[in-house]
């Protein structure tokens, strides 16, 4: 384009400084329409040789240019694609990513509000979610034994501290606690006595437990053991019972102690014969009769 608007320039150059047609004299003779001829056409080979420096020059400029575009395309972040096609597609792409904006945009309320609930509900959430493991592993089961196991133990410690004026406690695994030694002593080491009294507190214990949760324990059977009892252990011990039917319960002890069977209320002799045996109610006289029978006073089980 440049080069054809310099080659234009220099032609009406050409042109202006030819003499007009209209100042020719036609009747001139040869020589001077030769001379005419031959100046036009000096002009003429100068327009000529002036376009083709001009072009000459243009050629470089015009090289450097399609370098540039080149470098420009290659540089354009397209893919390769034409310019124009990628254009149209950036437009679908914010198009769409508008859309998306406004979608997000009238889902953020909702959003909030789900944060919110989910909020309220996580502490319930995570106490189900370690309750679900418990119940799977075994876990809570052991929780529950250790727990109960635990509030038997100090129950039990409360009685046979009163049993043993405070010499003997529960520790960890049943084992028990002598204060006379300061050690834990495992329950192979007991005498028969120490034995009976650890027994008879945890079975004591058992059902202040089961009290305490709603249950109902009326009445307890003991058979024998207080044979292996000196006689303040076994006033401990029947103390320790008394308390019971304090409570409430009946109980029911079945010995062949004399020190035991003065100190019950109602007493149910069993007699051994040759015919067998025999079952009756200790009269009112037989139960003055035991009590006589011991310097200390009746219980009053």
């Amino acid at each position: 384009m440049l080069a054809t608007t310099a080659a234009y320039t220099l032609l009406a150059a050409v042109l202006k400084n030819s003499p007009p047609i209209s100042t020719l004299d036609l009747t001139a003779d040869l020589a001077t329409q030769a001379h005419w001829a031959a100046a036009t056409k000096d002009l003429a080979l100068q327009a000529v040789d002036a376009g083709r420096a001009r072009a000459a020059a243009i050629v470089p400029l015009l090289e450097r240019i399609a370098g540039q575009a080149t470098d420009i395309t290659s540089a354009t972040p397209t893919d390769g694609k034409p310019i124009e096609t990628a254009y149209d597609e950036a437009v679908g792409r914010r198009a769409v990513a508008v859309k998306t904006r406004d979608t997000a945009l009238t889902q953020i309320p909702i959003m909030n509000d789900l944060q919110h609930r989910i909020a309220v509900v996580q502490p319930h959430l995570d106490a189900l979610n370690v309750l679900v493991e418990l119940l799977g592993n075994g876990k809570f089961g052991i929780a529950v034994v250790q727990e109960r196991q635990q509030n038997l133990l100090g129950a039990a410690t409360t009685i046979i501290r009163g049993m043993t004026l405070g010499r003997f406690a529960f520790g960890p695994d049943f084992q028990i606690y002598d204060s006379h030694t300061g050690i834990l002593r495992d329950v192979k080491t007991l005498s028969g006595g120490e034995t009976f009294q650890a027994s008879l507190a945890l079975a004591l214990a058992v059902v202040e437990q089961a009290s305490s949760t709603g249950g109902r324990t009326e009445s307890l059977f003991l058979d024998e053991g207080f044979g292996s009892l000196d006689h303040n252990a076994l006033t401990y011990a029947l103390d320790a019972l008394s308390t019971q039917v304090t409570a409430g319960r009946l109980v029911v002890v079945i010995s062949h102690m004399l020190a035991v069977a003065q100190h019950v209320p109602a007493l149910l002799r069993v007699s051994k014969n040759a015919a067998g045996s025999t079952v009756r109610w200790a009269t009112d006289t037989e139960l003055n009769e035991l009590a006589d029978d011991l310097e200390t006073g009746s219980l009053h089980l």
